[in-house]
């Protein structure tokens, strides 16, 4: 993560019920609670960045309450946000792409995805009162809460209620900027911006952001994508450099309540910063890191 940038991570660990089309060994209970002591041990130890856990709950995995409420009490958890992945509403509202997705990752007939989509839009949920009570129990915790696949202005004022300060992956441009209007932190993630839309056929962040709708980028599943997404937005939209460099330093630190120490150059905060070169015209690299105002790592190109 260094040679992207990135200084405080966090490590984005889904608490996963269902392995039915897309097994992921990582999602099993067991390896994340091994994940989630290991970035406990690291934050705790010496180490090049700084490390933090985003506890991501999928709301059909009631089983896992309990433990998540350990992790709180343990003060290993630093972000949590409430995602359903329930096919007809959020990231897959279009049907089409649900199934594609699944066929994407196995060799399901139709017969047995319709199948799968069912079940899904029948599972045991989480209940809005059982979400808005372990909001209540992180945000005691000092924890920020956000939001997920936000598609309605509705679920906007409902995850409002719990005490979401963020809203991770606003489904539409219109949702976006409501809940900046809102007060929200919005993010999209930094692969679309070099894809020039999302891959699931939802929110376009290079236009959200000339829209003035986006505050963050996230790494999403590409780190690499931060900086160059950056810089993207600056040569093919014609944005602000300084204001886009924003969505990846002092807004986030925002969102998480740690502005008052990262996020920007600035008397008495700590000293994150990187040296960053053109290698080819359209090609920006890290050639220096420096932590808490430590070089920790340098790149020569030839």
């Amino acid at each position: 993560m260094i040679t992207h940038g990135i200084t405080t991570m966090y490590h984005s660990l889904s608490l996963f019920k269902d392995t039915e089309y897309a097994y992921k060994p990582i999602r099993e209970t067991e390896n994340v609670k091994q994940l989630i002591d290991i970035i406990d041990k690291t934050h705790h130890s010496k180490h090049l960045v700084r490390h933090r856990f985003h506890a991501r709950l999928e709301i059909d995995n009631v089983e896992e309450i309990a433990n998540l409420k350990t992790f709180i009490a343990e003060k290993k958890v630093h972000l949590l946000s409430f995602m359903d992945h329930t096919p007809g509403q959020g990231q897959y509202r279009n049907l089409e792409i649900y199934r594609a997705t699944v066929k994407g990752y196995s060799n399901k007939s139709d017969e047995e995805i319709a199948q799968i989509l069912e079940r899904h839009q029948q599972k045991e949920k989480l209940t809005i009162d059982g979400i808005r009570e372990l909001a209540q129990f992180a945000r005691e915790h000092q924890i920020t809460i956000a939001s997920h696949d936000d598609d309605s202005l509705e679920k906007l004022e409902l995850v409002q209620s719990f005490g979401a300060v963020i809203s991770e992956f606003p489904i539409t441009l219109e949702i976006a900027l409501k809940a900046k209007e809102n007060g929200m932190f919005t993010i999209a993630g930094a692969p679309n911006v070099l894809l020039g839309g999302s891959h699931s056929g939802n929110l376009s962040a290079p236009e959200a952001i000339r829209a003035g709708s986006i505050d963050i980028l996230c790494s999403d599943y590409y780190p690499a994508a931060l900086l160059h997404a950056v810089f993207e937005m600056n040569r093919k939209h014609g944005m602000d450099l300084v204001e886009m460099f924003k969505l990846v330093t002092l807004n986030p630190a925002k969102a998480i309540k740690l502005d008052h120490e990262l996020g920007s150059i600035r008397e008495g905060k700590t000293a994150d910063l990187l040296i960053i070169e053109k290698i080819e015209p359209n090609f920006p690299v890290i050639t220096a890191v420096f932590v808490d105002g430590r070089l920790i790592q340098k790149t020569n190109y030839r």
